[in-house]
């Protein structure tokens, strides 16, 4: 009698659990879906991958290969090498002309300077020379001061004659006025003295210190148009670095592209070979955004209409005893197979003519050893079944 009663208490339940099951909402089929990442090519090139498995796991950022092109057109840089190499020649050439050009200048500072300490020299000779002959003058003078003034007495006495008085007047006059030139003279030369010290130099029309001096002021105008060509020269030169520098990083990105997980995920699929030449914009594999896990589910029309988003369900794996907490997050109704071409897994046939509904189960996202199980199928429970209740019973039991 004991296990007839047991029998028949394991049917009653074993009915219950299928009854309630059914009449809980369950969906007739789910699949555990993701978002589909391209991976595009950044340049034209050949194509290498860094491992062809599909199905690896990756992580972002993670090298996937890369693409070389060795055909990559490089005449602007080198246009704007030869045009750096002319300038840097241009730069040179400036500057032996500016070396040239106050070497030049330092060597006719040192003649005028010459010249000048010479000519002072002379002055100075000159001004004593001057000097001496107005001391000779000057006693010139006062011997034909003596001689008109006997000539007077004399012609007072009837002694000299009228004309030998004139004569000796005349020689007196004669005197004061060799005596006033030479003073003027040395005034004269004083002038000079004071205007060569200056680095002026008066009434030397025989000697080449003027030319000399024009010839420095000349050098001097060619030294300023000389920096100013220098600097212009140089900003042309930072100029052309500047743009040597940006043709450089083009050619390398050009020339050279690595391929890079943008996600976490699974490769699912090779578009290209390794080896293959390919072009720009031209995909070449996708990989599943394990970060973007969900679950897509088609359910009968009664189901669906009394569902809203945010509703809790349960998710089971087929041949899995663990439920998955879920969420609803959309409900696309039916015919919703437009909403699946960016996801992994495409609906079939027997789950369009459902209505669609999505749900987010964060515990299914990227695990770092086995990344995340978009393919597999199983059933979502959307409300609160007798089997939700034996699992949560059996979870507070800890068993």
């Amino acid at each position: 009698m004991l296990r007839v009663a047991l029998g028949i208490l394991a049917l009653v339940a074993g009915l219950y659990i299928v009854v309630g099951e059914h009449l809980a909402g369950v969906s007739a089929n789910a699949t555990v879906n993701a978002r589909l990442t391209t991976i595009r090519a950044p340049i034209d090139g050949t194509v290498t991958f860094a491992f062809d498995q599909i199905g690896r796991v990756i992580r972002r950022r993670q090298r996937l290969g890369d693409i070389k092109n060795d055909r990559v057109d490089n005449s602007r840089l080198s246009d704007l090498s030869n045009r750096r190499a002319r300038l840097a020649a241009e730069i040179r050439k400036v500057k032996a002309q500016q070396r040239d050009t106050k070497a030049a200048r330092k060597a006719l500072d040192t003649q005028v300077a010459s010249y000048k300490r010479g000519r002072i020299d002379q002055l100075r000779a000159r001004i004593e020379e001057a000097r001496a002959r107005i001391e000779a003058a000057e006693a010139r003078e006062r011997e034909a001061l003596q001689a008109h003034k006997r000539a007077q007495k004399l012609r007072s006495r009837g002694v000299m004659s009228a004309a030998n008085l004139e004569e000796a007047k005349s020689n007196y006059e004669v005197a004061v006025k060799d005596t006033e030139a030479v003073r003027q003279k040395k005034a004269f030369l004083q002038v000079e003295l004071s205007a060569a010290r200056q680095g002026t130099f008066l009434g030397d029309s025989y000697n080449d210190a003027p030319y000399s001096q024009q010839r420095i002021k000349e050098l001097e105008l060619r030294l300023k148009r000389l920096d100013a060509e220098l600097e212009s020269l140089r900003e042309q030169k930072k100029q052309l670095e500047t743009q040597l520098d940006v043709e450089r990083v083009r050619l390398a990105r050009l020339s050279r592209a690595e391929l890079v997980s943008p996600v976490n995920g699974v490769v699912w699929d090779f578009l290209a070979n390794s080896g293959e030449t390919v072009r720009k914009g031209q995909d070449l594999l996708r990989v599943v955004d394990c970060d973007t896990v969900m679950v897509t589910a088609g359910v009968s029309e009664r189901l669906y209409n009394g569902l809203k988003r945010g509703d809790a369900a349960q998710f089971r794996l087929r041949g899995g005893e663990r439920s998955y907490q879920a969420t609803v997050t959309r409900l696309a109704g039916s015919g919703a197979g437009g909403r699946y071409d960016k996801l992994a897994i495409a609906p079939g046939p027997e789950q369009l003519e459902r209505y669609d509904v999505l749900l987010k189960v964060p515990d299914l996202n990227f695990k770092r050893d086995t990344g995340c199980m978009v393919g597999r199928t199983g059933r979502v429970v959307f409300a609160h079944s007798p089997l939700n209740a034996a699992d949560s019973l059996l979870m507070r039991l800890g068993l």
